[in-house]
C-alpha cells in the first residue's frame, strides 16, 4: 500500500498565522515522519491521547481557529481509514479519496467554528468505535443496508455507510457541548432567556449551573401551556440537585412576591400585555428594561400580527436588540425569509414609544403598502397610526399622511415630497422633522440606487421650441441602425448607390476623385458595370436610375471592392446579410497596417450598399454639425429658407446638448420596449429590469430621451423638461443625521461595505446568523449558446423538476427572467407543458399580486421579471415541501451577486427545502462579458465590474454634492421671493426665476462635471441677483400698462 505522509494535513496555511494542531495546548506531539505503515501503537496511543486532551478540555475552553479544525478533521478521517482493512478486507487508496469527500461535504454545511468542532469531536468518537468495535455485530445502519440489497454490497460500501452510521450517533453528543459552550460564554450577572427555543435539555443544564454558581433565573417561554408542561417535565431533575423551581403563569398580584423567591422562574409572554409600561421603559437602555419592553412587543406580534400561530425568533430578538441599543445607525444582513420586516416593524414601535417620528422605506410601492398593511393592527395596539405615501395624489392627503407616526413609502416617494415642500413650497409635510429612518433592502437603495436624483417634473413653456429640432434629430438618426457580427456590433448608414457610399466615406483630396461619378467610372474600368453605364447614367431621370442599379449585382459589387484598394489608400472589408438578418463577412482589409485607414461596408445589391460605423460615436458629432446648420436663432433679418427660427436666449443650451441629443437619439433607436420601458396608455414608462423589475410609472427620461422614445412610437410628443429641482438619495438619507437602520439579506462584497461606510461614517453593519440552516442547494449551472437552446433547455428543467419521479412527487417552479419580453417567451414556451398552474408576473399591480400570493401545489409554476426577485415571499404548499421545496430558475447572469442572492433567496427560506440554478443564453449577455467561456468566467468578470462600479460611485457622489450645494443656494433666493413679493407677482416671478435656473443647469452642465465649485458658485450668485430684479423690474412694466390700459378703456 501507497505510504500516505500526513504532515501536510497537520498544519494550517503558511505565514505567522499558521498553526499546529497542539499550538493551543501544551499537549503536543512530534509529527515529522508520520505515516500511515509506520504508526506502532505507542504512537497511535499518544495522538489518541493528544486528541482527547484537546477535543474535551482545552479547545473547549478556547476553540481553535477554523483551519486548524479542519485539518483535524481530514487527519482523524485518515486515521479512522487505519482500521479498513482490517474489518473489510478492502484498499486504504480505493475509499480514502471518497471519504475525505464526504466527510469535506459535511463540515462545508457547518455554520462556523462551532458547529465544526462538533463535527471533529464526532469523527474521534467514530474513530474510537473503529479501533475498539473492530469485529464487533454490524450496526443499524449497515444491516438495513443489507436488507435492502439483499446483501449485494460491496465491501467499500459497507464501510462507508458504516462510517456515516457511526458518525451520526456520535453527533447525538451535541447537546453535551452545547451547554459547555453556553456556559463557558455566560458572562452575564442578570440572567432572563426571554422566548428561549434552545432544546430543552440545554437549557434545564444550564438553569442549573447558573443556579449552582449562585444565580436566580427567569425562563421567559412563549406559551402558558409550554411552561408548565417544561416545569413538570425537568421539576425532577431540579429537585434531585436541591433547585426550587416555580411558574408565574398562575400567580395573581399578591402572590407574585413569593413566586420569585424560587431558583427558577418559568414564565410566559403573554404576561406582558401593558403598553404603558412599555411605553415608560422604551426610553431605558438598562437591560432589564429592554427585556421587558422586547416581551410586550413579542406577545403583541404573536397575538396582533401572527394571530396566535407564531412568535418572534430568537434571531428576529437579537437582531431588534442590534437596532434598539445603536444610536448612531446599524445595518443588519438577514437571510431572505428570516423575518425583516417583523423585526423592522418592532423596531419602529420602539422609536415611536420614545416620541420619534419614523420613516421605513423599502424598494417597491408594491412591497411597502404590502407591509403597512400587515403590520397595521400591530401598529394599533401601541396606539400607534400608519400609513403609505407611495398611493397619494392630492397634497392634503400627503399632508394627512405625514400626520401618522409611521409612513411606510419608497425613497422616490420620500424625495418628491421633501421638494414638494422645500421647492413648490407646499404644505404636504409641515411638522414632520427628520428623526428615524428604516430602511428595508438597504442594500438596493444604498447601493444599486445609491447616487440616483429624484425631481418633480417642471414643464416649461419655452422648451417646446425644441421639439422641432428633436424632431429634426431622430429623422437623420432613424435612418440608421445596428446589426451584428458575432461579438462585434456595427451601426449601418442609410442605404445608397454603391458609389456615392464610397465616395461619402473616403477623403478624395488631392486625389482625381472630386464626384461620386468619378468612382462609377473606375467601376467601368474593371468591367463591374457595362461599357457606357455611367454617361447612361449621367443622362437618366430617378426612376431610370433606380432600374440601371438594379442590373447591378451583389457579387460585382463585392469584386469592385477588391479592385478598388488599388486606386485608394483605403482598406475595405465587405459584409453581407444572411436569412437571419446578421452581418456575414465577405472579404476582409487586404492591409495589416495602421497607418493605412480601414471602412467597412454592407453590400445590399441591386446595386446598393450601406457604410459600417464601429460606433455612433463617430456620427455624433457629423449630425450634430448638420443639425446646427439648419438652425438660426431670433433676431434675425429674415428666415433663411429651409432652416428652423429658434429664440435666441436658448442659443447656448441648444449649441451645449445637441450633440447630447444625437446620442440619445441613437440610444432610443437601442432600447427596447418590453426590456427597458413599456408603452401604457399612450406612455413610455422605464423599467427597472437589471434590479427591481418595477415599471416607473412616475419617472421619465431626460435629455430627449423620453422625447426619441415617443417619437419612436409615434404617440404624443411632450414637452422636453428641464431640471430645476432634485434632491440625491444621499442627502435625504444624511437629514436623519445619522439615525439610519436598515435590513437586507444581501449587503453585497466587501467594496460595497467599504462604499458605505465611506458614505455614512457613523453607520455600522452586522451580519445575523439564520434561525434555521439555509437548505438551499445550488444546481451547477447551464449555458446554451442559442435562444432556442436556452428556451429548451429551461423548458426541460422545469418539466423534469415539477414531474413526480421514483423518489419523490412534483415541485413548484419559480422562472426569473430578465426583462418582461424574456418572460412572456418562456412563459408561451412552458403554458402547453404544464400540469398545474402558471402565472406570469410582470407588473406590480394588485391583480397580479393576488396571482402569486396564493399557495403553489406541485406542478404549478411563475414565471416573473426580477419583480419576484426582492422581497417576495413565494408560499408552497407542504406537498412541495415535502418533495424538495420551491425550484428556482435564474434565466439570465444578474447585474451583480446581490441580485443573483436575492432570486435564489425566494426557495429555501425559514429552515425549508429548495434549491435553485442558473440557466442563460450566451446571446443574452451583456456586452462586457459577452465572450466569457464558462459561468464562471463570466460570473468572475460580473463581480469585477461591478466592484468597479462601486468605486466610481465616489466620484458621482462629489458631483451629486456640488449640484446640492448649487439647488441650496437657488432656494435661498426662491424663499426669498416667496416671502418678500407680492401675492400677485409671485407666481409670475417663480416661474421666471425657475425657467432661468433650469437653463442655467443646463448651460452649466460641463463646468458641473469638471466640478469648477467656486467659479459655478460666484457665478451663480452674481447671475441670480441679475434675474430676480430684471424679472421683478419687467413684471412691474408690465402690470402698470395692463392697468393704464384698464383706466383708459374704463374712461
Amino acid at each position: 500500500m501507497k505510504e500516505r505522509d500526513l504532515r501536510p494535513e497537520l498544519t494550517a496555511g503558511p505565514g505567522p498565522c499558521s498553526e499546529h494542531i497542539g499550538d493551543k495546548g501544551s499537549t503536543s506531539i512530534p509529527v515529522p515522519d508520520l505515516s500511515l505503515t509506520r504508526l506502532t501503537a505507542e504512537q497511535l496511543g499518544n495522538i489518541l491521547s493528544v486528541l482527547d486532551g484537546l477535543l474535551f478540555d482545552e479547545w473547549i475552553r478556547a476553540h481553535p481557529s477554523l483551519s486548524t479544525v479542519q485539518h483535524a478533521e481530514v487527519f482523524i478521517t485518515e486515521l479512522c481509514l487505519l482500521s479498513v482493512e482490517t474489518k473489510y478486507g478492502v484498499s486504504l487508496q480505493n475509499i480514502s479519496d471518497h471519504l475525505q469527500f464526504l466527510v469535506e461535504s459535511v463540515s462545508q454545511s457547518a455554520c462556523g467554528v462551532f458547529e465544526n468542532f462538533l463535527l471533529t469531536q464526532a469523527l474521534y468518537l467514530n474513530l474510537m468505535h473503529f479501533f475498539t468495535d473492530c469485529g464487533s455485530c454490524d450496526t443499524d445502519a449497515v444491516l438495513i443496508a443489507k436488507r435492502w440489497t439483499a446483501d449485494k454490497l460491496s465491501a467499500e460500501q459497507l464501510f462507508l455507510l458504516d462510517f456515516l452510521g457511526t458518525l451520526t450517533s456520535s453527533l447525538q453528543m451535541r447537546q453535551m457541548v452545547r451547554w459547555c459552550a453556553w456556559v463557558l460564554s455566560e458572562k452575564s450577572e442578570a440572567l432572563q432567556l426571554v422566548g428561549v427555543e434552545e432544546d430543552p435539555c440545554v437549557t434545564a443544564m444550564f438553569a442549573a449551573t447558573q443556579v449552582l454558581m449562585g444565580k436566580k433565573l427567569d425562563i421567559v417561554l412563549s406559551s402558558g401551556v409550554h411552561v408548565e408542561v417544561r416545569t413538570k417535565e425537568w421539576s425532577d431533575f431540579y429537585k434531585y440537585l436541591g433547585i426550587s423551581v416555580t411558574t408565574n403563569v398562575k400567580a395573581t398580584g399578591a402572590s407574585y412576591g413569593n413566586v420569585y423567591e424560587a431558583d427558577i422562574v418559568y414564565g410566559q409572554i403573554q404576561k406582558h400585555k401593558d403598553v404603558h409600561r412599555a411605553r415608560n421603559l422604551s426610553h431605558s437602555t438598562d437591560t432589564e428594561d429592554l427585556q421587558g419592553l422586547l416581551a410586550v412587543l413579542c406577545n403583541a406580534v404573536h397575538l396582533q400580527r401572527a394571530e396566535g400561530k407564531w412568535w418572534p425568533r430568537a434571531t428576529q430578538m437579537i437582531s431588534w436588540c442590534l437596532l434598539a441599543l445603536s444610536d448612531t445607525g446599524k445595518l443588519l444582513e438577514m437571510g431572505t425569509g428570516e423575518g425583516k420586516s417583523c423585526v423592522i416593524a418592532m423596531f419602529t414601535v420602539l422609536r415611536v414609544l420614545r416620541g420619534e417620528k419614523v420613516d421605513v422605506v423599502s424598494s417597491s410601492s408594491v412591497l411597502c403598502q404590502r407591509d403597512a398593511e400587515e403590520w397595521n393592527k400591530f401598529y394599533k395596539f401601541f396606539g400607534i397610526t400608519a400609513d403609505t405615501n407611495t398611493n397619494k395624489t392630492k397634497d392634503e392627503d400627503r399632508k394627512e399622511c405625514y400626520r401618522k407616526d409611521v409612513v411606510y413609502g419608497t425613497i422616490e416617494a420620500f424625495a418628491a415630497d421633501h421638494l414638494r415642500q422645500t421647492f413648490e413650497m407646499k404644505d404636504v409635510r409641515p411638522d414632520r422633522r427628520y428623526q428615524c429612518i428604516v430602511v428595508d433592502e438597504v442594500d438596493s437603495l444604498l447601493l444599486d440606487q445609491g447616487v440616483q436624483l429624484t425631481y418633480l417634473s417642471s414643464p416649461m413653456v419655452s422648451m417646446q421650441h425644441l421639439n422641432i429640432i428633436l424632431a429634426m434629430i431622430w429623422s437623420h438618426v432613424s435612418q440608421y441602425g445596428f446589426l451584428s457580427a458575432g461579438q462585434q456590433t456595427f451601426i449601418r448608414g442609410p442605404p445608397a448607390s454603391f458609389f456615392k457610399a464610397i465616395f461619402d466615406s473616403i477623403n478624395t483630396e488631392g486625389t482625381e476623385i472630386d464626384d461620386p461619378i468619378d468612382i462609377l467610372c473606375i467601376a467601368e474600368e474593371f468591367n463591374i458595370v457595362p461599357e457606357g453605364f455611367t454617361e447612361d447614367f449621367r443622362k437618366s431621370e430617378n426612376d431610370d436610375l433606380l432600374r440601371k442599379l438594379r442590373t447591378v449585382s451583389r457579387d460585382a459589387v463585392i469584386h469592385f471592392f477588391h479592385e478598388l484598394e488599388q486606386h485608394v489608400p483605403y482598406g475595405f472589408t465587405v459584409y453581407t446579410l444572411d436569412d437571419e438578418g446578421l452581418l456575414c463577412l465577405q472579404k476582409r482589409s487586404r492591409y495589416n497596417d495602421q497607418s493605412i485607414p480601414e471602412l467597412a461596408f454592407l453590400v445590399l445589391g441591386e446595386g446598393l450598399c450601406c457604410s459600417l460605423y464601429d460606433s455612433e460615436e463617430t456620427l455624433i458629432e457629423p449630425i450634430a454639425d448638420l443639425i446646427s446648420e439648419r438652425i438660426e436663432y431670433t433676431p434675425c433679418s429674415a428666415n433663411s429658407e429651409g432652416k428652423v427660427s429658434i429664440p435666441g436666449f436658448l442659443k447656448n443650451l441648444v449649441e451645449k446638448k445637441v450633440s447630447v441629443w444625437v446620442q440619445n437619439a441613437f440610444l432610443a433607436m437601442q432600447l427596447k420596449k418590453g426590456r427597458e420601458y413599456v408603452v401604457e396608455n399612450d406612455n413610455v414608462c422605464p423599467v427597472d429590469f437589471r434590479s427591481t423589475g418595477i415599471v416607473e410609472l412616475n419617472k421619465k427620461w431626460g435629455d430627449g430621451l423620453q422625447q426619441f422614445v415617443e417619437i419612436k412610437h409615434q404617440i404624443k410628443l411632450s414637452t422636453i423638461s428641464a431640471v430645476t429641482n432634485y434632491i440625491s438619495n444621499i442627502s435625504l438619507f444624511e437629514k436623519y443625521r445619522g439615525k439610519i437602520y436598515g435590513t437586507t439579506g444581501t449587503i453585497g462584497s466587501k467594496a460595497d461595505t467599504v462604499f458605505l461606510r465611506d458614505l455614512y461614517p457613523d453607520l455600522s453593519a452586522c451580519k445575523m446568523p439564520t434561525f434555521n440552516r439555509k437548505k438551499l442547494f445550488e444546481v451547477r449551472g447551464i449555458v446554451r449558446t442559442s435562444a432556442e437552446e436556452w428556451k429548451s433547455e429551461i423548458k426541460r428543467v422545469v418539466v423534469a423538476q415539477i414531474s413526480p419521479n421514483s423518489y419523490r412527487d412534483g415541485r413548484a417552479a419559480l422562472v426569473i427572467c430578465e426583462t418582461i419580453n424574456k418572460a412572456k417567451e418562456i412563459y408561451d414556451e412552458l403554458k402547453s407543458s404544464i400540469p398545474g398552474e402558471i402565472i406570469l408576473y410582470c407588473r406590480s399591480d394588485r391583480d397580479s399580486l393576488s396571482k402569486i400570493d396564493k399557495e403553489l401545489f406541485p406542478g404549478d409554476v411563475i414565471v416573473a421579471t426580477n419583480l419576484a426577485g426582492r422581497g417576495t415571499d413565494i408560499k408552497v404548499s407542504k406537498e412541495v415541501n415535502r418533495n424538495g421545496g420551491l425550484f428556482v430558475i435564474l434565466s439570465f447572469l444578474a447585474e451583480n451577486q446581490r441580485v443573483e442572492l436575492q432570486a435564489f433567496g425566494r426557495t429555501g427560506r425559514k429552515g425549508k427545502p429548495g434549491s435553485a440554478q442558473i440557466i442563460m443564453s450566451t446571446e443574452c449577455l451583456q456586452p462586457s462579458f459577452s465572450t466569457s467561456s464558462s459561468l464562471k468566467e463570466a460570473k468572475s468578470r460580473r463581480d469585477r465590474l461591478a466592484a468597479e462600479k462601486v468605486k466610481d460611485m465616489m466620484n458621482d457622489v462629489t458631483e451629486l454634492n456640488l449640484r446640492e450645494d448649487l439647488f441650496s443656494e437657488y432656494l435661498k433666493t426662491l424663499h426669498d421671493i416667496h416671502e418678500n413679493t407680492d401675492d400677485d407677482e409671485k407666481s409670475a416671478v417663480v416661474a421666471v426665476m425657475n425657467d432661468f435656473w433650469g437653463i442655467w443647469l443646463q448651460n452649466k452642465s460641463e463646468d458641473i462635471e469638471q466640478l469648477k465649485r467656486n467659479d459655478l458658485q460666484k457665478s451663480l450668485r452674481a447671475d441670480l441677483s441679475l434675474a430676480k430684479s430684471q424679472s421683478q423690474s419687467r413684471l412691474r412694466l408690465v402690470l402698470a400698462s395692463i392697468t393704464t390700459s384698464s383706466l383708459v378703456i374704463s374712461h
